[in-house]
């Protein structure tokens, strides 16, 4: 065998065994979808039940996962550092690394009677979650929200502190108020100086009242919060706090209520219309103040003791919002 043909062959052999490597190194994305499906009387489906889950552009398929509840599907495909989450009658969990760009949207078949619901987690190939997006809204007068993502990554609002929102909101905003560590509250004006007290940082658990002058819309990027647990003092009375993750056992005020257990006597949030809405232990569940919790939004606790409560859950995002934009 010649000399060159043994160098086109080694390319060629080179080629054909690192190719399928240089298309996986391209794989920008490792999705986690994990969802529960009920039945027609609102029950958890028995395990076993078929579940596709696809990832489509329009109505073209470009991967798809036959999955069943109770079940893991491709838990082999998890990045090292990823910890699988433990399932239940009636859920499942689905793992697959399509190619993804911003055509494309995943899609869960469930039989008919069935109903789903489901999370999407992304993550690139060294396990780091990918970055959220997630649409904040608010009116024109009073607004109690908080920040749904992390912030703290390239190409979007980074909203770490007071100051940082009101650079994001430019000249739309007149005030925002927060309570300290010190169970007392603080309010920032676009004219505060920027080593101010009331300039406080902000989590995920941070609830703040913003005053706008007009309606403004963020496009936020971030990443789902690190949360411990959180902790309202006995030292105080009032506090104003966020549901820093998706956590599929606080939908409503009610549930945030009954997680508190007897140590609250009022929670306040805000409607669409900037109106105030106040739940009490002994307010019905179908009264309006039992609002939606969703990523973005705030509440007031007012407490009559030690109070703790833990969240868990999927990072909030634009796909996975329970209200709206």
């Amino acid at each position: 065998m010649s000399r060159t043909l043994l160098i086109a062959c080694s390319v060629i052999l080179v080629f054909v065994l690192f190719c399928p490597l240089i298309v996986w190194s391209q794989t920008i994305s490792i999705f986690v979808v994990k969802g529960t499906v009920i039945d027609s009387e609102g029950d958890p489906a028995n395990n076993g039940l078929a579940v596709e889950v696809k990832l489509v552009r329009g109505e073209e398929i470009i991967a798809r996962v036959d999955a069943v509840t109770g079940g893991i599907s491709n838990a082999y495909l998890l990045p090292k550092d990823y910890i699988l989450e433990e399932i239940t009658q009636g859920e499942f969990i689905v793992v697959f690394p399509p190619p993804k760009s911003d055509q494309t949207r995943i899609k869960v078949d469930v039989p008919n009677s069935y109903t789903v619901s489901y999370t999407v987690a992304e993550f690139d190939l060294s396990g780091e979650r990918v970055a959220s997006t997630f649409t904040l809204s608010l009116v024109e007068g009073i607004n109690l929200i908080s920040i749904p993502l992390d912030t703290n990554v390239e190409g979007g609002n980074m909203i770490k502190t007071v100051s940082d929102l009101g650079t994001a909101l430019g000249d739309s905003w007149n005030l925002i108020i927060t309570y300290d560590s010190e169970c007392k509250t603080q309010s920032y004006t676009p004219t505060t100086p920027f080593e101010a007290k009331s300039n406080i940082e902000i989590d995920g658990y941070t609830g703040l009242i913003v005053m706008m002058r007009q309606p403004k819309t963020l496009e936020l990027i971030g990443k789902g919060w690190d949360t411990d647990e959180k902790i309202l003092s006995d030292k105080c009375s009032t506090h104003m706090i966020g549901i820093s993750l998706k956590d599929e056992n606080i939908v409503r005020v009610s549930d945030l209520g009954e997680l508190l257990s007897d140590c609250w006597n009022l929670i306040i949030t805000y409607d669409n219309e900037g109106n105030p809405q106040s739940y009490t232990p002994t307010t019905l569940p179908e009264a309006k103040s039992n609002m939606v919790i969703d990523g973005d939004k705030g509440l007031i606790v007012v407490t009559k003791g030690f109070c703790s409560f833990s969240i868990t859950g999927a990072p909030w995002s634009d796909e996975n919002r329970r209200v709206s934009p």
